[in-house]
């Protein structure tokens, strides 16, 4: 089984999260490549609507092996592939961006 799915379905813990102010940095492109499962089944959605502090990150490709977002744009490929491919609004990407630096 993936490791990205039980994590969405533990409201409790995002609750404890949330509770205790913890930022969780996610890269959901190198998760999905070297967890398993599909880019749509990463909880970073599942975050943001439990009000969990969240922020998305790049993976460094010779670690992840997953150069088709980090090459040729990068951070601002994975963000545009956030927004088109699962979903994200762009305010929420923004809120993502400004939870990293709050944190």
């Amino acid at each position: 089984p993936s490791l990205l799915g039980p994590f969405p379905r533990r409201p409790e813990l995002q609750a404890r999260l949330r509770a205790a102010g913890v930022h969780v940095e996610c890269n959901p492109f190198g998760n999905t490549r070297l967890l398993g499962g599909a880019l749509c089944a990463h909880p970073l959605r599942e975050f943001l609507a439990a009000g969990v502090s969240a922020s998305v990150s790049c993976d460094n490709t010779l670690f992840s092996g997953s150069p088709r977002y980090t090459h040729d744009g990068g951070p601002s490929r994975q963000l545009a592939a956030l927004r088109h491919e699962y979903g994200l609004s762009w305010s929420q990407l923004l809120e993502c961006t400004l939870s990293a630096i709050d944190a």
